[in-house]
C-alpha cells in the first residue's frame, strides 16, 4: 500500500474541515487484496469513532493481480527457446505494476512477458511513465518475432 497524496487545511495552527489522502494497493493475490479492502473499510470507521469524526473510504479497484499460468509461461518459453539466443531469454521477479493485460489473464490462460529494451552501454533505464525512458526500437521486432511465433505455434497446436 502507497499513500500518492495528501491533501489537508491551509495553516499550521488551525485543524482542518477535511483531509483527502489517495494511494494505491497491490498486490500478487486476489483474495488477500479483497480482505485488505475490507481491513481499510473497517479501520476507517473504527479510527473515526474512536476520534468522534466522520470519514469516509471510497475504493476503485483497479486492476487485478496479473498472475502468469505456468503452461502460458512453458509454452512461450519453448517458443522463444526456438527462435533466440539462450542469452535473450531469463526469468524475472513478481512485479507490483497495475497492467490491464490482468483481466485477460481472468479469462484465459495467459504469459506477460518482458521485452528488455534498455540501449547497449547504458547500465540503467528510467521506468515506463517517466519521460527519459527511451527504449532500444530494435527491440520491438524481437517482441513482434516472439508474438507471431507464440501465435503461429498456438494455433498448430
Amino acid at each position: 500500500m502507497t499513500v500518492t497524496s495528501i491533501h489537508g487545511g491551509t495553516a499550521t495552527n488551525i485543524i482542518p474541515d477535511v483531509v483527502e489522502m489517495k494511494g494505491t494497493l497491490r498486490s500478487f493475490d486476489a483474495a488477500w487484496r479483497e480482505s485488505a479492502w475490507i481491513f481499510l473499510e473497517e479501520q476507517t470507521k473504527n479510527y473515526c469513532a474512536l476520534h468522534g469524526c466522520e470519514g469516509s473510504i471510497e475504493i476503485i479497484k483497479g486492476y487485478p493481480p496479473l498472475i502468469n499460468d505456468d503452461g502460458a509461461v512453458a509454452f512461450a518459453r519453448n517458443v522463444a527457446s526456438g527462435i533466440f539466443d539462450a542469452s535473450m531469454i531469463s526469468d524475472f521477479e513478481p512485479k507490483m505494476w497495475a497492467e490491464d493485460f490482468s483481466f485477460y489473464t481472468q479469462h484465459m490462460p495467459a504469459c506477460f512477458w518482458m521485452l528488455g529494451g534498455r540501449p547497449a552501454g547504458q547500465n540503467t533505464m528510467p521506468g515506463l511513465h517517466n519521460p527519459k525512458f527511451a527504449p532500444e526500437e530494435e527491440a520491438m521486432i524481437t517482441g513482434a518475432a516472439l508474438l507471431v511465433e507464440t501465435a503461429k505455434q498456438y494455433l498448430k497446436a
